[in-house]
């Protein structure tokens, strides 16, 4: 069942990160879109998007939290569709079924797997071989609402988590204007959904980057280092100084050093190597003074 939409769809688009920059150049281009507004969460404000708004002369609003509510001028105009895109705020019932054709989320993972915050990052972590994206319209179920796309796209070996987002920033504007146009032109665009068991992770934060590396094997922790490596603060460990070491890159190895602990160090050729679990890692940036055979907690 279609209907016949002659004037563009209005849409204000909630964002706080550089992939809703990429979906505003995306949908920006686009006939059947017109972006009313764009609203920026005061909460964890990227300083760098704000710049390039300001360089492209791009209007936009900054939105504090206890303003989210009906009263608020940007709720009061007649809108088509809601966008969210990295977005720190619960929108709530009464403020995301006010557009037409409700409210859109763009959520970096499989659902209903990865609910949750950070889900790329788990992604990596939990060694999946292929990195999930969904695009939902929102309910009163955190990630739970139905669904309107999902992309996977194969994790490679040597991908970190800049490249995941990368890719998930290309992917993402495309899926999504193809679900708005599913949206108003189909009377059920929704796809069925995973069966898998609904998982909910935590937003991951700088405290949850420790090594424990008498838990995890040397695969365990190459994909721990590569889901929290830069633009995030990066995996670590603590010297026998309680120092703080940080490391962003590593790499497997077939090199064995017999008799040593989980978390001790082999520095050969000023080659750095740890002892995981099982087996060794190889670490590929500078780690400051670090003794041979210290070892790290």
């Amino acid at each position: 069942m279609f209907q016949l939409i002659l004037k563009p769809i209005k849409i204000i688009l909630f964002f706080n990160n550089l992939r809703g920059l990429n979906v505003f150049d995306f949908l920006s281009k686009k006939k059947k879109i017109k972006i009313s507004k764009i609203i920026l969460a005061k909460k964890n404000l990227n300083k760098d998007i704000i710049q390039i708004l300001k360089t492209k002369k791009i209007n936009y609003k900054i939105l504090e939290k206890k303003k989210l509510n009906k009263k608020n001028k940007i709720f009061k105009e007649k809108i088509d569709l809601y966008i969210l895109c990295g977005f720190p705020y619960i929108i709530k019932k009464n403020l995301f079924n006010i557009p037409r054709f409700g409210t859109l989320n763009l959520h970096a993972g499989p659902l209903p797997q990865y609910r949750g915050g950070s889900p790329l990052n788990w992604q990596i972590i939990n060694g999946e071989k292929k990195i999930g994206l969904s695009i939902i319209k929102i309910n009163q179920t955190i990630d739970g609402g139905p669904l309107l796309a999902q992309r996977f796209f194969k994790l490679k070996k040597y991908y970190n988590i800049k490249d995941v987002h990368e890719i998930a920033n290309k992917i993402f504007p495309k899926i999504l204007f193809s679900s708005i146009l599913k949206m108003i032109n189909q009377k059920n665009p929704f796809i069925s959904k995973s069966k898998k068991k609904p998982r909910y992770f935590n937003q991951r934060s700088k405290k949850d980057g420790h090594i424990l590396w008498k838990k995890m094997n040397d695969i365990d922790v190459y994909n721990f280092i590569r889901a929290q490596t830069k633009p995030y603060p990066g995996a670590y460990s603590f010297k026998n100084d309680k120092k703080k070491v940080i490391i962003y890159k590593s790499s497997f190895t077939k090199k064995n050093f017999p008799n040593l602990k989980a978390g001790q160090v082999f520095i050969k050729n000023r080659q750095i190597f740890i002892k995981t679990k099982r087996k060794f890692i190889k670490i590929n940036n500078k780690l400051g003074k670090l003794k041979h055979l210290e070892l790290l907690n």
